[in-house]
Order: C-alpha cells, then sequence, then structure tokens
C-alpha cells in the first residue's frame, strides 16, 4: 500500500517580512524620509499638525454643520449665484479685461478726467451714456437694479404678512 506524502508547508512569517521591508526602507527612501520628517517638523511649528488633529476630531460635527448650512435657500442662491458670475466673467477675455482695469487706474491717476479742474459737463455724459456702448451698460444697470427692487418688494410684503 502506498503511503502518504506528508507535506508541510512553509508558514509565512508576515511579521518578519515586514520587519525586513522596514529595515531596507530607510536605506531605499531615504531622501524621501528626510523630506518627511522635514514637512512634519514644520507643520508642527506652524500649527497645522494641530489643526488636522482638530478637524479630524471634530469631521462629524463639521460636516453636519456644513451641509445643514448650505441647505439653506440663501446659501443655494449665493452658489447660483456665483456660478452665473463665473459665467458672466468668462465672456471677458482676461487680456481685454487687463487692459481695461489697467486703463482705468491710468485714467484715475494721471487721465483727462482727473487733470481737469471741472468734471465732465452733463451734456458730455449724456453723450456717453447715448453711445451704444453706454445704453449695453445701461441696460445691465437697470436690470440689476429692478432685481434689487423687486427683491427689496418682496421682503417688505414678507415683513408685512409676518405682522
Amino acid at each position: 500500500m502506498a503511503k502518504p506524502v506528508t507535506m508541510f508547508p512553509k508558514v509565512r512569517n508576515e511579521r518578519e517580512e515586514l520587519q525586513a521591508k522596514l529595515s531596507d526602507a530607510p536605506v531605499e527612501h531615504a531622501a524621501a524620509l528626510l523630506d518627511l520628517y522635514e514637512l512634519a517638523q514644520v507643520s508642527h511649528e506652524h500649527g497645522t499638525l494641530d489643526l488636522l488633529r482638530g478637524l479630524v476630531g471634530a469631521s462629524d460635527d463639521l460636516i453636519g454643520r456644513v451641509a445643514s448650512g448650505l441647505s439653506k435657500p440663501e446659501s443655494i442662491r449665493a452658489s447660483r449665484n456665483l456660478i452665473e458670475l463665473i459665467k458672466l466673467l468668462s465672456w471677458f477675455d482676461p487680456e481685454t479685461l487687463k487692459g481695461v482695469v489697467d486703463q482705468g487706474e491710468t485714467l484715475l491717476a494721471i487721465g483727462p478726467i482727473a487733470q481737469q479742474p471741472e468734471p465732465p459737463g452733463w451734456w458730455t455724459i449724456f453723450q456717453r451714456m447715448t453711445s451704444r456702448d453706454g445704453r449695453r451698460g445701461l441696460a445691465l444697470i437697470a436690470e440689476v437694479m429692478n432685481e434689487f427692487g423687486r427683491r427689496i418688494d418682496r421682503s417688505k410684503t414678507r415683513e408685512e404678512k409676518a405682522r
């Protein structure tokens, strides 16, 4: 009769393997470890580690507060308005906008309006406002003012109903 083969599998000692990897790590990753130690020291000196420890400890409370704050109607409106403002700003070429800002600073500092002893007259201002670009700007301002007026009227109505 045949004899059974006795096989004893080699038992892995994960702890010894990890210990060997750990002892080789300082040699292989010396530069990275030194950078990590330096980062930890700087973070400790500036209080960043304390801040991170506090954030991790209060994460549930913090997430709850942020979520409740963001779910309010005014937060939703503010987020939507921010998105619309970003869309509005995307219309402008950055170089053009920079030129307008630079020109505005120049006009305020040494420009013709600043050099005049008197501000422009009503007729000059009227001519500027009735130009094609001036009318566009005024239309935008009028829309914004209408919306503000509508909001003020709605808030007044709510206050009167609450009384």
